[in-house]
């Protein structure tokens, strides 16, 4: 959402909220690409650089409200695409086939959106959405019956998985229990060696002290 509505400064709030969640779950690729880049826009780069992104973190194609699209997606979309489908002179039968094929997928999709039927919508006031407090009862009912909250000192908890009629299989793993809190303790104890991984020109200083 920060994204779409070009919102930078709720951008730099959800990239640090993500740093100790990939630090627990063990995502190294995305762990190392957050840590970097909230490193950079917090200390390492110029205000103005800073405010810049915040400005300009993405890019709204179509020029109305709610429709910002990343700048990576940008550049790959609408320029790396379509460079890459001139430099290999794709022309054959086969691909333009293709092409047509891609071009009726898309225009079912348009149409299916576009249409009464795309989505419960509506307008008149005769229609009615059905409460949801019914599912809320069920909700409260099954925790009731599983005795979610009556047992304070149980550590362990069951995993119900969709399509078993509401039975136990397995347990949660302890690495997805309490993801925050681990993973900022992870962040706190390997924060320098992070640093000295990701920052090469900074070695030397870390060292030093």
């Amino acid at each position: 959402m920060a994204t779409r509505h070009g919102d930078g400064i709720a951008r730099e709030a959800v990239y640090q909220a993500q740093v100790p969640m990939y630090a627990q779950l063990g995502f190294r690729n995305y762990y190392t690409e957050v840590f970097r880049h909230v490193v950079n826009f917090l200390a390492k780069w110029p205000l103005a650089t800073r405010l810049l992104l915040q400005q300009n973190c993405c890019v709204n194609i179509l020029g109305k409200k709610s429709h910002g699209v990343e700048l990576d997606a940008y550049v790959e979309s609408e320029v790396v695409r379509p460079l890459k489908n001139y430099a290999s002179q794709h022309t054959t039968v086969d691909m333009c086939e293709k092409l047509m094929a891609n071009l009726d997928l898309v225009k079912c999709v348009r149409r299916a959106y576009m249409s009464k039927q795309g989505f419960d919508v509506h307008h008149t006031s005769r229609h009615s959405v059905q409460s949801s407090l019914l599912d809320q009862i069920k909700g409260a009912w099954f925790c009731v019956q599983k005795e979610f909250f009556q047992c304070k000192e149980r550590k362990d908890i069951e995993c119900y998985p969709l399509g078993t009629n509401s039975c136990a299989a397995g347990k949660v793993p302890k690495n997805l229990i309490d993801v925050i809190t681990k993973g900022k303790e992870k962040v706190k104890g390997s924060y320098k060696e992070k640093l000295y991984d990701c920052f090469p020109d900074l070695r030397y200083q870390i060292l030093m002290d």
